[in-house]
């Protein structure tokens, strides 16, 4: 069996997709951060200070690239400030955490600008049916379609506001599930 190349080809991007899509991460301990804030808040050792940060941003690098800004942002008030973070922080649970904060306000913009309901969004984004399955998209978009709706698309897509149409609506929200869906598997 002759094997295609640009099937090949494809094949590969696939696997190196899944491989940086794949989270490696080990879980970051928690009682080790929480020893090392500890030592930046206590000591006056420039040095000291400056190793224990250095083992704090390797720790951020032990995330997938796609959360490194919540590691870090989890850990600005040790590295900016010298502040000693809470007993009971968790690394893993803070990045967690602002990375949902951030994908639900995305979301509720998102419902917002097009006028969709959000829970309905949240549903079709992380169903595993078709998209089209039970008119799922038909009902989404069923008050998409306003002037308010197209002079959104007109600005996002450049397009003119008169050639916005039903279909670039339901397109324009389609992408952005099919988009999220990638994202979140």
């Amino acid at each position: 069996m002759k094997i295609d190349e640009d099937d090949a080809d494809d094949d590969l991007d696939l696997e190196i997709d899944s491989l940086i899509t794949t989270e490696f991460v080990e879980k970051v301990d928690s009682a080790y951060i929480n020893s090392l804030t500890q030592i930046i808040s206590e000591t006056n050792d420039i040095e000291v200070i400056q190793a224990t940060k250095e083992e704090l941003n390797k720790m951020i690098l032990k995330f997938p690239v796609s959360e490194q800004k919540y590691a870090r942002q989890c850990l600005e008030p040790t590295l900016n400030n010298n502040q000693k973070l809470p007993s009971n922080f968790d690394l893993n649970l803070c990045v967690f955490e602002l990375k949902e904060k951030e994908e639900n306000l995305e979301l509720e913009e998102f419902a917002k600008n097009l006028n969709v309901n959000i829970k309905e969004l949240k549903n079709i984004i992380h169903s595993n049916e078709d998209i089209y399955a039970n008119n799922n998209l038909q009902n989404l978009c069923r008050n998409s379609y306003n002037d308010q709706v197209r002079e959104y698309i007109s600005e996002i897509k450049k397009f003119p506001l008169e050639k916005v149409k039903r279909i670039n609506i339901e397109n324009f929200i389609k992408e952005f599930i099919l988009h999220k869906r990638k994202n979140t598997s």
